[in-house]
């Protein structure tokens, strides 16, 4: 952090890999986690590879958008690294980012502060309710629609958020995977709190 409290937050291609790899590098300090969770977070660094792979892969595809003055929905964003991406990236398009928790929400809008990202907002949002009509140009949902029941109405309600030519963008995850160590492993890291 600089002196005037700004959080400075890597740019470029692998700016968001970055983050992520800062972000997970607290786990080696983790109390109450297992020996070869911290020795792998030591060692290699980010053990949820899937993030990283994910980072790129979302801005290869927004790369190419002309968002510039655009409205940006990031639908279920959790702890933002995809709204501050944004909001960094695209400094004229106003971002966003909703969530369900109200905790989340104080953090995140306090972060954005200090990133000086002035185009990004943080709101409560229930992705069963019904988004305001044709609002939005571009709708990114990543990593969320696999935790809600009722996910057909979820997606219906972020069409329905859409403008007119807007695009969505959804990711899910599959539900299987094959973890680096143990299964042992893969239950501590999705344990690990964000």
């Amino acid at each position: 952090m600089s002196r005037d409290n700004k959080i400075q937050m890597p740019s470029g291609m692998g700016g968001l890999v970055r983050y992520f790899d800062e972000y997970h590098s607290k786990l080696r300090f983790k109390p109450g986690l297992s020996f070869k969770v911290r020795l792998y977070a030591t060692f290699f660094g980010n053990p949820a590879l899937g993030e990283a792979i994910r980072a790129v892969h979302f801005q290869r595809a927004t790369a190419d958008l002309n968002l510039e003055g655009k409205r940006i929905l990031d639908a279920g964003c959790g702890w933002g690294p995809y709204s501050y991406d944004l909001a960094r990236r695209f400094p004229q398009a106003e971002v966003v980012g909703m969530e369900y928790s109200p905790r989340t929400i104080e953090k995140n809008t306090v972060i954005a502060q200090r990133l000086g990202l002035g185009n990004l907002s943080f709101t409560a949002g229930d992705l069963l309710t019904p988004q305001e009509e044709a609002r939005y140009d571009l709708v990114v949902c990543i990593d969320v629609l696999e935790h809600i029941e009722k996910d057909s109405l979820a997606l219906a309600n972020l069409v329905r958020a859409l403008r007119p030519g807007g695009w969505l963008y959804v990711h899910v995850p599959a539900k299987t995977y094959r973890a680096l160590f143990s299964n042992r492993f893969a239950k501590a890291m999705d344990a690990f709190p964000e």
